[in-house]
């Protein structure tokens, strides 16, 4: 068991979150490379927004909402117990604020296009969670995909940006 007290959990968590922002842009650039031309629509502004959405990946985390809740759970310090209740309420929060994650995009009444940005970015999403956590996001998909309810046309584009990167 590793022991730390509550700065170097919070220093920790800190890392821990630029880190997964940095590896959300660095998955943007390797789809952006390795899947050009593979896209459902050749509207510019879909690119802008995509770029827009990758730039602001998960700020919500440094809110007073989340920021506490998640570094409690995840990176719990000495004499700390995990709070299920608040980090479910910091979950509800990202989601809210994230619409990248396909709880939210898939239930959302948004065009295509909309829901391409927030696809993508939810790849984006995965593959950076696999840089830091090990395996692919391919890998995270089978083992969860009982669970997550994708629309098969997305399920079918998701495994040909997997088949350009891994």
């Amino acid at each position: 068991m590793i022991y730390m007290d509550y700065r170097e959990s919070k220093k920790q968590y800190t890392q821990y979150i630029k880190r997964h922002i940095n590896n959300v842009k660095k998955a943007y650039e390797l789809i952006k490379n390795k899947c050009e031309g593979m896209t459902f629509t050749d509207e510019p502004t879909v690119f802008i927004e995509l770029e827009n959405e990758i730039k602001n990946h998960d700020k919500s985390k440094w809110s007073k909402e989340e920021f506490e809740s998640y570094r409690q759970y995840f990176f719990t310090a000495d004499g700390e117990i995990k709070n299920k209740e608040l980090f479910k309420k910091a979950w509800e929060h990202h989601k809210e604020n994230n619409p990248h994650h396909w709880q939210v995009w898939t239930s959302l009444d948004i065009c295509e296009q909309q829901k391409e940005i927030y696809f993508i970015a939810n790849m984006c999403d995965w593959i950076a969670m696999s840089m830091d956590f090990g395996g692919t996001a391919k890998d995270y998909y089978e083992k969860n995909k009982e669970e997550i309810k994708l629309p098969e046309r997305y399920i079918n584009y998701m495994y040909k940006i997997f088949e350009k990167i891994y």
